[in-house]
């Protein structure tokens, strides 16, 4: 997966994006991940970097696709979406990691 390699080199200005609520994430997350709810995205959407690339996560992505447009319709220059969300993170990257 390629966000998986991504990570591991933390190639790049790479901000992990998690959009999901509270609750959600702890169940479960990736490591170094800045929260912002998708309800709460467009009144924070200045705590971020333009700059940067952001890859958007939530449980099965499309809450993250909504982030992502959000993002990029404010003027970023790159927000990604993880395919499959946490769901198919889990299956395809981290078995062993809990999930809802």
């Amino acid at each position: 997966m390629a966000l998986k390699r991504l990570i591991d080199k933390r190639e790049g200005e790479l901000v992990l994006l998690d959009v999901r609520d509270a609750n959600e994430l702890e169940v479960c997350k990736l490591s170094d991940v800045l929260h912002i709810p998708l309800a709460q995205l467009e009144s924070r959407i200045d705590e971020l970097d333009r700059d940067k690339d952001h890859y958007v996560v939530c449980y099965a992505g499309a809450r993250a696709e909504r982030a992502a447009s959000t993002l990029i319709a404010a003027g970023f220059r790159n927000a990604q979406v993880l395919k499959g969300g946490m769901k198919r993170w889990v299956r395809d990257v981290e078995p062993t990691m809990p999930i809802y």
